[in-house]
């Protein structure tokens, strides 16, 4: 090895092999003058071979032709693969055939016989500072190759002819292919690229960037087909590399995988989609609410006063028919209020402890003969189920629900309806699925699963399903599964789907289960009189025909035989002028 870095004037250890004993002590002493120290002179290739084993000179001067088997050309070879210590030729010959043949052992200079000092001299200084020169550039290689195959991103080159030349460990890794299959190859034929769906492949990228000369970049949406077939997402740039005359003798392509990247946005993706749902829905619960609210203080007033023109008046039986008309209308618009405030999570009800494997059994029962015509329904209730804190009419509602709505998907073709219970351990990442309760913690849950084998819901109709008053069928008002929502939301449970056109949906609901008891079935009323009570009755509503009705319907059940032994006397009061409510009073 060389131990300068500035060859120009420094002294040199040179080995000289040469046959021709005058011209061996001519080159010693010429060597001796320029200040170099000759470490030993010999004639035979494999002595020179030995001493430079072990005196590692500086530099070799060799005759091509030397005593012995072997050659100049074999010490040459020798010395730069091995050794890495630069040769120069001293010979007589230098005809085409003998310079070709020295030529692949790459020395680093040609003195020919008889020779002059000073141009020994400057192939001497020629020749280390070519070698120095080269070593530098080595070691830039081998800097850049350790930084290259060091760094995460993947990184493969060409040569001018778009053959593979460099490829880092990051890329073998993504691209499956090794440095030993790769160094060589065309780049087509390693680095694939296509959309995702496998439409609009690039082909050539060496060739699109060497014949436009400017860096290419991918847009988002492409995948790399790897040497196993599987498809990986990856950003990535692709760019000409130039030498001194800006010629363009190659590219790198750098490249990247964004499987993670992709992950995070789609994850994205699903929280924002889950936020704009959940506000979406709130939304129309509060609206819901509101306009169930009033629309149900209208019908009750409605009701009242027919109800009472049918018990207070004498008429006809036309107006009878046409009064009936109004209440029955009026009670369908009421059970339709009350779907409306359930799906906006104000229904009323009583909490208590619910046998959910009983309820669910019960409820089931009675749906058979609604859809036995349709579909079967199998029944699979598992075991230590419990109880759930649940109002047992609003889940009851909910069952009949899922059954029927599941009941209403396979009426082309009949199938099968299953209605399971079962108890587990739900874990987070299960519940982040939910369409509501997403945020419960995980644990214990009782769960409630409705599948059918129907014909599944189409994706662009999927997220409309909970939507009061959507519906794709040509009967019902669409409040169906809306109302089941707004019952599972206002039990704090978690409701989970999955639907396939096709292949049929499956409603999950997740319950936290209860440690109480379900109560014992109460014993029916026994039939008693009518109450009657006589005193002062405040009502208090902000709707006046609410108040009105009510009062009239007080006042009248005060009522007995003989109207003129009732005293009735009726006023209003206000309320103070910060309220905007005014209550009545009436005698009863």
């Amino acid at each position: 090895m060389m131990t300068t870095t500035n060859p120009s004037g420094t002294a040199k250890k040179i080995l000289v092999a040469e046959d021709e004993a005058l011209t061996a002590e001519d080159l010693r002493d010429t060597l001796a003058n320029l200040g170099h120290e000759v470490i030993a002179v010999v004639d035979t290739a494999e002595e020179a071979i030995a001493v430079a084993d072990r005196q590692k000179p500086d530099l070799a001067l060799l005759d091509i032709h030397l005593k012995g088997k072997l050659t100049g050309i074999d010490v040459a070879n020798h010395l730069r693969r091995r050794l890495d210590i630069p040769a120069v030729f001293v010979t007589a010959h230098s005809d085409s055939k003998t310079l070709n043949e020295a030529g692949g052992s790459e020395p680093f200079g040609y003195v020919v016989k008889p020779f002059e000092e000073t141009e020994l001299r400057a192939t001497i200084a020629m020749a280390a500072f070519r070698h120095a020169a080269e070593k530098r550039t080595r070691d830039m290689e081998a800097w850049l190759t350790a930084a290259l195959g060091s760094i995460g991103d993947a990184v493969i080159a060409t040569d001018h002819a778009g053959r593979i030349s460099f490829l880092n460990a990051s890329a073998e890794l993504l691209t499956g292919w090794s440095r030993r299959e790769a160094i060589g190859m065309r780049l087509a034929d390693v680095f694939r690229v296509s959309r995702e769906d496998g439409s609009d492949p690039l082909g050539n990228l060496f060739e699109k960037v060497s014949s436009s000369g400017v860096t290419f970049h991918l847009t988002e949406g492409y995948v790399l087909h790897t040497k196993d077939g599987s498809l990986l997402p990856i950003d990535d740039s692709v760019a000409p590399i130039r030498d001194s005359a800006d010629t363009i003798i190659g590219v790198v392509v750098i490249f990247r995988d964004r499987s993670e990247v992709k992950r995070s946005q789609e994850e994205r993706q699903k929280l924002e989609q889950k936020m704009y749902e959940a506000q979406r829905l709130e939304s129309l619960g509060v609206m819901a609410g509101g306009i169930a609210h009033d629309f149900n203080n209208l019908m009750a007033a409605v009701q009242t006063n027919a109800s009472m023109c049918l018990e207070l008046s004498s008429v006809d039986e036309d107006t009878k028919e046409c009064l009936d008309r109004i209440l029955t209308a009026s009670e369908q618009a009421a059970g339709l209020c009350r779907q409306m405030l359930a799906y906006a999570g104000k229904g009323t009800g009583q909490v208590v402890a619910v046998d959910l494997n009983r309820l669910v059994g019960e409820t089931v029962r009675l749906l058979h003969l609604s859809t036995s015509s349709v579909a079967s329904v199998a029944l699979d209730l598992g075991e230590d189920i419990g109880c759930i804190q649940a109002d047992a009419s609003q889940m009851q509602q909910v069952v009949m629900n899922l059954v029927l709505n599941a009941a209403e998907a396979m009426k082309a073709g009949g199938g099968t309806i299953t209605v399971r219970t079962s108890r587990r351990r739900v874990e987070a990442k299960e519940l982040a699925q939910a369409r509501i309760g997403n945020d419960l913690p995980p644990g214990e849950h009782a769960i409630l699963e409705v599948a059918d084998t129907g014909c599944g819901i189409p994706p662009e109709v999927l997220g409309r399903i909970f939507d009061p008053f959507f519906t794709t069928k040509f009967h019902g008002r669409g409040l169906g599964l809306a109302t089941v929502l707004g019952i599972i939301r206002s039990h704090n449970a978690a409701l989970l789907l999955d639907s396939e056109p096709g292949v049929g949906t499956k409603f999950r609901l997740l319950f936290r289960p209860s440690e109480a008891a379900a109560p014992a079935s109460k014993p029916a009323p026994s039939k008693t009189a009518g109450w009657r009570g006589e005193g002062k009755v405040l009502v208090v509503d902000d709707q006046e025909s609410v108040r009105s009705s009510v009062a009239m319907i007080l006042r009248n059940s005060a009522s007995t035989s003989t109207r003129q032994q009732t005293e009735r006397k009726a006023w209003k009061s206000s309320w103070p002028a910060n309220r905007s409510s005014t209550g009545s009073f009436c005698r009863i």
